[in-house]
């Protein structure tokens, strides 16, 4: 029997139920989707396709498995921009006998820099690479500090006739001091410096003190900075150094 009280349904309000579902729906599974990534990198990170660096883990054995991972994979993402179809079992790095690990004694980390060689291919690539101590476990870093770079200097290169090709400009290592130039400071008694982002090719040394301003006490400040730039594995030929008057200094400050 008929009710005339029966409601009618609107059926533009059955198709915006029907959007609503089809919507959490989709949420729902872009989420368990995401989550579901996570893990999987998570969990298989180490079978991901890298290039195995032979003597990795004997010359710095404070690396723990998922920086090797990390550093290693990288390494094979560099080689694709010179061979796009290497495949990671047809590359195997050694390093070279001049590691550098700087320790940086007031700090928390290491700023790893060493070559690798790759007779195969005839290639070589430095990688600088900024680790913490004294961790029990690893887990992925998004903020991790990792550049593998062609040969910039003739020391790099072990092989002459490699034309390579990275993502970095040929500046990339006055990037590198620039980043952990305000980790050196602690290291100077009588001055600090720094770099202006608008010339990075430029080192600017602020006494701290009074002095002479005689040439002796400069050139013993620039030595001291070359040093620690030294230090990184880094050139420090490749800046230009001033160091600031003392007019300079109360004038700035």
């Amino acid at each position: 029997m008929y009710n005339n009280d029966q409601k009618i349904i609107n059926p533009l309000a059955i198709v915006f139920i029907f959007f609503q579902l089809t919507l959490a729906i989709i949420i729902a599974a872009i989420l368990n989707n995401a989550i579901s990534d996570d893990e999987i990198n998570y969990a298989d990170y180490d079978q991901q396709p890298q290039v195995v660096i032979e003597n990795l883990s004997n010359k710095v054995p404070e690396l723990l498995p998922g920086d090797i991972t990390e550093i290693q994979r990288e390494l094979l993402r560099t080689i694709q921009m010179n061979i796009p179809d290497i495949r990671a079992d047809k590359a195997k790095a050694v390093i070279r006998n001049n590691i550098i690990n700087h320790q940086f004694d007031n700090q928390d980390f290491n700023l790893l820099n060493i070559n690798v060689d790759l007779p195969q291919l005839e290639q070589s690539y430095r990688i600088f690479y900024r680790y913490e101590k004294n961790r029990k476990e690893w887990y992925p870093d998004p903020h991790k500090f990792l550049i593998v770079i062609c040969p910039r200097t003739f020391s790099d290169i072990g092989y002459p006739d490699f034309k390579c090709h990275d993502e970095y400009d040929q500046k990339i290592e006055h990037g590198i001091v620039a980043e952990f130039i305000n980790y050196l400071n602690p290291y100077f008694d009588y001055f600090s410096v720094y770099i202006e982002s608008s010339e990075i090719d430029k080192i600017i040394i602020n006494p701290s003190v009074t002095y002479d301003n005689d040439e002796t006490t400069k050139s013993r400040y620039i030595k001291e900075v070359k040093d620690a730039i030294e230090s990184l594995g880094i050139s420090p030929d490749i800046f230009k150094y001033y160091v600031r008057t003392l007019e300079d200094v109360n004038y700035y400050n």
